[in-house]
């Protein structure tokens, strides 16, 4: 993602890419205890998963 990170932090890569993710997450509304995931391949979203509770 062209982040620099030297310790390989991941929150660099998201701090940068924030614009792009948020267009992603902003048509969500988040419910108590959600959980999921966003798979993404070459740039394109790919799947989603969303749970309503953790476990």
């Amino acid at each position: 993602m062209g982040a620099p990170s030297p310790t390989g932090a991941m929150a660099e890569i998201y701090d940068k890419e924030r614009p792009t993710i948020e267009v992603y997450v902003k048509p969500f509304h988040l419910i108590d205890s959600q959980v999921g995931a966003i798979f993404v391949i070459n740039g394109r979203v790919a799947g989603l998963d969303a749970f309503g509770k953790p476990g």
